[in-house]
């Protein structure tokens, strides 16, 4: 399956007409990645809107003692970058691995920008943002209550 072929099958990119012209420019690239890969570390710049297409990601913070703790897991058709590409402070805030082999297209600012002219597309990617959101608020509930078996019993739930 050629590249264009491959992007136009993606969900979000689905209604794209120009896409051809963006993977051309270099805007719009597909890449491999290997398990247990670093996708980006803490404190680095997003400049791009990254899908996932096959395997899963995982985002984790590190504690000062060196210990991890797993905040989101991305699978196929996850929108990475989504609520940090047009922030001012626009630095990931966790750290992202590549949990298992991983196929990313990874779309730069520009393009998406291009993009946002496309309805359907505007509103993956508002979907996207939202879920995010209700992943964040989900995470925050669990770290608030107070005890490890109430945080034991909201995971279960959310599983």
């Amino acid at each position: 399956m050629k590249d264009i072929d491959f992007i136009n099958s993606v969900p979000i990119l689905k209604s794209i007409t120009d896409i051809e012209s963006l993977v051309s420019q270099g805007q719009i690239i597909i890449k491999k990645y290997s398990k247990g890969e670093t996708l980006y570390n803490q404190g680095s710049l997003c400049s791009s809107l990254d899908i996932v297409v096959t395997g899963s990601l995982t985002a984790y913070s590190l504690t000062e003692s060196g210990s991890s703790t797993i905040m989101f897991e991305f699978k196929k058709d996850s929108i990475i970058g989504a609520n940090l590409l047009f922030a001012v402070n626009n630095s990931y805030p966790l750290n992202i691995y590549c949990s298992s082999e991983c196929k990313l297209i990874h779309i730069v600012k520009t393009a998406v920008e291009i993009l946002l002219h496309n309805y359907d597309f505007v509103m993956s990617y508002v979907k996207s943002l939202s879920q995010n959101s209700l992943g964040l608020n989900h995470k925050i509930a669990m770290f608030s209550r107070k005890t490890l078996r109430q945080n034991i019993i909201e995971y279960l739930i959310q599983q």
